[in-house]
């Protein structure tokens, strides 16, 4: 027996097996998928882990490995209720880059960028990284350079097709040159109902004095099990500005690793959760201050109905040597059903002294005063309620400086609004 394989119960303990007697993927990641394996058993998050204590992925890896092994077929009218206006596009069918539906017109990609690859996501760390190392299938590079023919935002679209039953385990490296600025948006989305595992990792570096405005949207099928690692490194006077939108699947994590390297760097998160039914999401941020001289910002907020739950584990790490820092955190989570929950974890590591500091979470649910206002403005109970939790989410937006993303995710939050799911919760008529 593999050496560490007798910690796992015997189902899991296959899968483990049969991912490290895997040999999928292109050749030219071989040196990759051996440093996974060399890590695997010691990374998967199946054991008392206290970066994955409120995620619990036994139950999925207790059935047997299955990779997706060709894309389904989805045509273009299927495609545009995604798309973005004036937006370049890359898009992955169950895992696989289809060129056909993509528009990569001025947009310099290609092959992983085995510079990027490895090296900006810690393999080591207790999670899936190690595992998409194993079993990566395909994967591409993007480079934005401070060209005028690359002036078209991104997006990049991972969709599941109603034939989905299996795995996707894909690498996209970023590479945002010095002095360049961009926005990129990565939409997951489902057509049909597909069930499994998606397993994606996104390894970014943000180039001096450059600018990427990174927007998400998670709308994964809902039984898929939807896990997204995002590493990153910022360099001297550069800034990150993200933003998440998170809806979909029966489980799904968003973990993004931000290392602020260079003088002068900057990173602000923000986000929103929608989770109803028996949904659990979990959002984990881990900024890391190296240097003096920078400042992070994090505000996220959940929305929470039903059996929902809701995670929020956020760290800010503040070396010796970065002085004259400020970094700030919060969580807020508003709780619409006696079954909703929500865990919140908020952390600060800090080993300099010249710094500014702060972190704080709250859960509530819908303000009472503000609800009897409405309904004795007339306005029925189911409306007011609706329109007090569309305004908690659409504060949000404000970051955001593209009407189209504005406009899309809007319509994203209405229709979560007013539909209903097995439980039977409907937020407004």
């Amino acid at each position: 027996m593999e050496q560490g394989l007798d910690k796992f119960s015997p189902a899991i303990r296959n899968y483990v097996s049969e991912a490290l007697s895997s040999d999928a993927g292109p050749k030219v990641l071989s040196d990759l998928r051996s440093e996974g394996k060399k890590v695997l058993i010691e990374t998967l998050p199946l054991s008392r882990s206290e970066r994955w204590k409120y995620t619990d992925l036994r139950r999925y890896f207790a059935k047997p490995k299955k990779l997706a092994d060709a894309p389904g077929d989805i045509d273009r009218k299927e495609l545009e209720r995604f798309l973005l206006e004036g937006y370049a596009r890359v898009v992955f069918i169950d895992g696989f880059l289809s060129t056909e539906l993509s528009d990569l017109e001025n947009v310099d990609w290609g092959p992983l960028d085995r510079k990027i690859a490895g090296r900006v996501a810690d393999i080591k760390t207790t999670g899936l990284v190690a595992l998409n190392s194993v079993l990566l299938t395909d994967g591409f590079a993007l480079r934005v350079t401070n060209s005028h023919q690359q002036q078209r935002p991104i997006q990049l679209i991972f969709l599941t097709s109603d034939k989905f039953c299996g795995e996707i385990h894909n690498r996209i490296t970023i590479d945002i040159e010095e002095n360049s600025k961009t926005t990129i948006c990565e939409t997951h989305g489902a057509i049909g109902n597909g069930t499994g595992l998606c397993n994606y990792v996104m390894e970014i570096l943000v180039g001096k004095n450059a600018l990427l405005r990174y927007v998400v949207h998670q709308q994964a099928a809902k039984k898929i099990n939807h896990i997204v690692a995002r590493a990153g490194r910022i360099d001297q006077d550069a800034k990150f500005i993200g933003f998440s939108m998170l809806e979909g699947g029966v489980l799904s994590r968003s973990e993004t690793t931000l290392a602020l390297t260079g003088v002068g760097s900057e990173a602000k998160l923000s986000g929103i959760a929608l989770m109803r039914g028996r949904q659990h999401c979990d959002v984990t941020t881990d900024i890391m201050h190296e240097v003096s001289r920078c400042n992070s910002e994090q505000v996220f907020k959940n929305v929470i109905d039903g059996h929902g739950r809701a995670v929020f584990q956020g760290r800010v790490y503040v070396a010796q040597d970065a002085q004259v820092t400020e970094a700030h955190q919060l969580n807020r989570n508003l709780l619409l059903s006696k079954n909703a929950r929500a865990d919140s974890k908020p952390e600060l590591i800090i080993h300099a002294d010249d710094v500014k500091c702060s972190h704080g979470a709250t859960v509530g649910d819908l303000d009472e005063e503000a609800l009897f206002f409405l309904r004795s403005r007339g306005i029925a109970e189911n409306i007011a309620r609706g329109l007090l939790i569309r305004g908690f989410a659409a504060e949000m937006f404000e970051i955001l400086e593209d009407k189209n993303v504005v406009e899309y995710l809007d319509d994203v939050l209405e229709k979560w609004l007013v539909s209903s799911d097995n439980d039977g919760e409907v937020a407004l008529p």
